[in-house]
């Protein structure tokens, strides 16, 4: 049979046969490209599949073939009814993603293929009513079709107009910018899709055919952003991949912190405890255990230095830095590695006479650089190989692109560098290189570059490494130098008796508070301890004149000690107050009292440090 088209038909029919399969093939892309969820690339997939088939058989009756065969007008409306009742289902995936809406939701679109088949197959005259829609003529009611086109459509409609109920109500709970961006693409589907459905299903109930020609055309602007939708909640779940992927980074490296601070911590107590039970037999036999506590002094010193180091790394607290000279701590760590560096490795040192001053704690300086000095002897396996220790000064520094820190000013750049021949690092280990407990060799024995990291950045410095396996490293420190003087250090409190004062001791631990008491009360001070704040206020109120001195612990849970502080001060503002915290510092206390900060102890607290507390003139 031929057909006759004239232009207009023939563009038309060729425009709806390329819509149709734009259609089909987004669907299919959406389907097997996308990381949505299933359930929303599902629908998603439905949706746009019905309408591909819908517009499909639509071009044939845009073509006028449907003159000849009524039987295609029918065919376009058989899924039809999917493409809202999809549409409804994907929203709902999308606003209640934890739901699993029920595939049981297409049966609504029953009227759609009824009609298809009943005005095909079982009704007669069916074809007729069919013909009349497709002259553009309004068609006489019918006992049968017109009430299921009626369904048809008022089901089309209801679950258009539930679409718009979910995705307004989602929007208003909504906080997150890709979500909005995700509701915002359905809320133009459904009004687009409204516009559509009123022109192409309600208008033809009252007799205007006018639009069922450019129905094809109409439905384009839906698809379209139908996959800007898509292609939003790709991103979406994308951002949610990588927030889990990192938690779940951060939550290993945790547990390798865990780990590590156990090993440690233990190695220490071991130690600790076998040194106490020796100097209690020493002591029973009459022998000096004086050794033993010089260790376990030394040990609690190592506990301090790690505790202080997960505080650096954990909380970044760095605060004012004073300027120091790094000359001498050069030379200290070139002398102690020449006397412990194996017969295997040779030693290379190049360190200038006189170099900048640094802003930079002495003891992170100090840590960074042996840190990475073992770290390099370690790497050589007993073998023979070479280890370079190399400091210079540079202006007009350009970082590497691998560098890791904060370092901004690059006028004048202090350079340390430590370079050795030993195993290298695979590609594969430098993703995690800087997390703490993290090891190249799989034995995390420490915080380890993590600690350099971090007390390269509170200086404003930066890190940068080099390293090929088989071949060696290669890292390099990179500090902002300072032509400040260094910061002369504060005299060692007096030996001997001291003046009497009255002290008011705040701590909410029973321990802590007992054997501070015990040494200021062995310093010759009158103590007075308080569990409880609150006590200590109460004591001042009733009398202002009481104490001459506070010790107040920073972190209490029934009233903090920069409460108390300021709280002590309003009632007698000459009393000398210091605060103590292993947690805090300084500069956070600074902070608190910007005019005229108190002191500051950092726990543990040494019976020097109480000495210095106990002289230190009043304000």
């Amino acid at each position: 049979m031929n057909y006759t088209l004239s232009q207009p038909q023939l563009l038309l029919f060729i425009l709806s046969v390329l819509t149709a399969c734009g259609h089909l093939t987004l669907a299919a892309i959406g389907f097997f490209n996308s990381r949505a969820y299933r359930a929303q690339r599902l629908y998603f997939s439905i949706c746009l599949a019905a309408m591909g088939w819908s517009v499909f058989w639509v071009a044939f009756v845009n073509a006028g073939i449907s003159i000849q065969h009524p039987t295609v007008s029918a065919l376009s409306t058989l899924f039809s009814g999917l493409i809202s009742i999809a549409f409804f289902l994907y929203c709902k995936t999308i606003t209640h993603p934890k739901e699993r809406p029920s595939p049981r939701w297409l049966l609504f679109a029953a009227p759609g293929v009824l009609y298809c088949f009943f005005a095909t197959f079982y009704v007669p005259n069916g074809l007729d009513y069919l013909q009349q829609v497709i002259n553009g003529e309004r068609p006489s009611a019918h006992p049968i079709l017109t009430p299921l086109f009626a369904l048809h459509s008022s089901v089309l409609l209801g679950f258009s107009i539930a679409s718009v109920v979910l995705v307004i109500r989602a929007k208003k709970q909504a906080s997150n910018p890709l979500e909005q961006e995700v509701l915002n693409w359905l809320s133009r589907v459904f009004w687009v899709g409204l516009v559509i459905l009123l022109l192409t299903n309600v208008a033809p109930l009252f007799g205007d055919v006018s639009m069922m020609h450019f129905q094809a055309l109409l439905t384009i602007p839906i698809a379209l952003l139908m996959h800007r939708s898509l292609a939003a909640i790709h991103r979406h779940h994308q951002v949610v991949w990588d927030e889990k992927q990192a938690r779940r980074e951060r939550i290993e490296s945790l547990g390798r912190m865990a780990r590590g601070v156990a090993h440690d911590f233990n190695n220490l107590l071991t130690s600790i405890t076998g040194h106490v039970e020796l100097a209690q037999i020493k002591s029973t036999k009459n022998q000096d255990p004086k050794e033993h506590f010089v260790q376990i002094l030394s040990n609690l010193e190592h506990a301090a230095n790690l505790q202080r180091k997960l505080l650096a790394f954990s909380t970044n607290q760095s605060g004012p830095l004073e300027p120091i000279d790094p000359g001498p701590i050069f030379q200290s760590i070139a002398a102690e590695i020449k006397t412990n560096l194996p017969k295997n490795l040779e030693f290379k040192v190049k360190i200038p006479r006189k170099t900048r001053n640094l802003r930079i704690r002495s003891t992170d300086l100090y840590n960074s650089i042996t840190n990475l000095l073992r770290n390099a002897m370690e790497s050589m396996q007993e073998k023979p190989g070479t280890i370079a220790f190399r400091v210079w000064e540079e202006e007009d520094a350009t970082l590497p692109d691998k560098s890791i820190g904060t370092l901004t000013r690059l006028e004048t750049v202090l350079v340390i560098e430590i370079k050795d021949t030993g195993s290298g690092i695979s590609p594969d280990m430098t993703k995690n290189l800087f997390e703490p407990f993290h090891s190249t060799k799989g034995t995390g024995r420490g915080l380890g570059l993590s600690s350099v990291l971090a007390a390269v950045q509170s200086a404003g410095g930066a890190v940068s490494f080099q390293s090929a396996l088989a071949e060696g490293s290669a890292f390099r420190i990179w500090l902002p130098t300072t032509t400040a003087p260094p910061v002369s250090t504060p005299e060692k409190a007096p030996d001997g008796n001291l003046a009497k004062n009255t002290i008011c001791l705040v701590d909410d631990d029973p321990k802590v508070l007992k054997v501070l008491e015990q040494i200021l009360q062995h310093l010759g001070q009158d103590v007075t301890p308080c569990l409880d704040p609150t006590e200590a206020l109460r004591l001042m109120q009733e009398d202002p004149q009481r104490f001459h001195r506070a010790l107040i612990d920073v972190q209490m849970p029934q009233m903090s000690g920069i409460t108390l502080s300021k709280k002590l001060l309003a009632i007698n503002p000459s009393i000398h107050i210091s605060l103590m915290s292993g947690a805090e510092s300084q500069h956070s206390i600074d902070r608190a009292f910007p005019r005229s900060p108190p002191s500051f102890l950092r726990k543990p607290i040494t019976i020097d440090a109480l000495k210095s507390f106990c002289t230190r003139e009043t304000s």
